[in-house]
C-alpha cells in the first residue's frame, strides 16, 4: 500500500514522503515510511482509526518519533510497531503526522490494513524473475528472513549485512561462485558474526560481485 493523499500544509513543506506502507507480521502491525528529503522536520506522530477519516483517529505513539537529521536531502527510513491487540478481520486505517520546527504539521495517509484471521501471515510473494538482488522476505521480520538474488552472468560474490551506520554485522558468504540465470536463496537468522542476536532496527544487505554491486534495506522488529 502506497501513499494515498496529503492533508494540510502551508507554503513550507517539511518533508517529501516517497513511501508509506503497513504490514501485518509476527502478529503485529508494522508501519514503514521513507522520506526523500526533509527540511526542519522535528519528528512524527502515528494515528489509527476504524475509518479513513484521519482527523478522527487516535494518536497511538506515546513519544514523538524523532527525525535523526531534521534537514537532509538524503532518504530517511522510519518504522513504528503498533503493539495494540488488533481484532482479526477488522480493517484499521493509519496516518502519520510530521511536525516542523516552526510548529506546523502535515498529515499523510490514510492507508489501510485488514488483520488476517487467526493472525495468519499472507503467502510469500513469488520470487521476481529479475536479475540482481531481490527484497528479502519476510520484511519486516523477527528473527528469520531470506534473501534471494539472480545474476545475469557467472560471477563471484560476497553478501554482507550492515547496520544503518555502515558497520559490518555479519558476512553471509564470501567469494562464492554464483551461477548465472539461477535464483538463489540465502537465509539469515538475525545474528551477527559472533552469534549474538542483533537489536531491532534498519539494516542494509549488500551483494558485491565482480560484475557489479547491489544493496537493499530491511527491518528487524522485536
Amino acid at each position: 500500500l502506497d501513499l494515498a493523499f496529503v492533508i494540510g500544509g502551508e507554503d513550507k513543506v517539511p518533508v517529501e514522503l516517497s513511501t508509506f506502507n503497513v504490514v501485518f507480521t509476527e502478529g503485529t502491525s508494522i508501519l514503514h515510511w521513507t522520506t526523500a528529503s526533509e527540511s526542519g522536520n522535528v519528528g512524527w506522530n502515528v494515528y489509527r482509526g476504524l475509518n479513513n477519516d484521519v482527523m478522527a483517529s487516535e494518536q497511538i505513539n506515546v513519544e514523538l518519533i524523532l527525525s535523526p537529521d531534521g534537514t537532509t536531502s538524503e532518504p530517511t527510513d522510519y518504522y513504528f510497531v503498533d503493539e495494540s491487540e488488533l481484532e482479526a478481520l477488522e480493517t484499521y486505517w493509519y496516518g502519520i503526522e510530521s511536525l516542523s520546527d516552526d510548529g506546523d504539521t502535515d498529515l499523510y495517509g490514510p492507508i489501510s490494513l485488514t488483520v488476517p484471521e487467526g493472525g495468519d501471515e499472507p503467502d510469500p510473494p513469488p520470487v521476481p524473475e529479475t536479475y540482481g538482488l531481490h527484497q528479502n522476505y519476510p520484511n519486516p521480520f523477527n528473527p528469520n528472513t531470506t534473501i534471494s538474488y539472480m545474476m545475469h552472468d557467472d560471477c563471484v560474490g560476497t553478501l554482507i549485512i550492515y547496520n544503518i551506520k555502515g558497520e559490518e554485522i555479519v558476512t553471509l558468504f564470501k567469494d562464492e561462485d554464483i551461477v548465472k540465470d539461477e535464483k538463489l536463496f540465502e537465509p539469515w537468522n538475525g545474528k551477527d558474526n559472533n552469534g549474538n542476536t542483533v537489536p531491532s532496527g534498519i539494516y542494509l544487505y549488500q551483494l558485491d560481485t565482480d560484475h557489479g554491486n547491489y544493496s537493499r534495506k530491511m527491518i528487524i522488529t522485536k
